[in-house]
């Protein structure tokens, strides 16, 4: 897969504030919800990017449809054995868009 600049932040609550987590995250062209694994994502973290944040609310799994369909587009672009690697680094979560005028919600205990 070709590098992408970082662009954005996954953020945790700690309890008193929000904590990045890991590097800053790539750019990916389908969503901000495509997380690398390693991070650990967690529901109610909260991914921003740019001037846009999205608090994660739960981890798609393998067999499910959006997954799937992001396996397959990934593999029209790029050669099967690079998508197959790179969806094995990837969680894909379902967000909601957080209001930026609003303050961001606190994650569920």
């Amino acid at each position: 897969m070709p590098e992408r600049r970082p662009v954005g932040r996954l953020l945790r609550h700690d309890g008193d504030r929000w904590e990045p987590l890991g590097e800053p995250l790539p750019a990916f062209d389908h969503a901000p919800w495509v997380l690398p694994a390693e991070l650990g994502p967690q529901a109610g973290d909260v991914v921003v990017g740019g001037e846009l944040a999205h608090q994660l609310l739960g981890r798609c799994e393998p067999d499910d449809v959006a997954v799937q369909q992001l396996a397959q587009q990934t593999a029209l672009f790029h050669p099967v054995d690079e998508a197959r690697a790179w969806m094995a680094t990837v969680e894909v979560w379902i967000g909601r868009r957080l209001d930026p005028a609003q303050p961001w919600p606190e994650p569920p205990a």
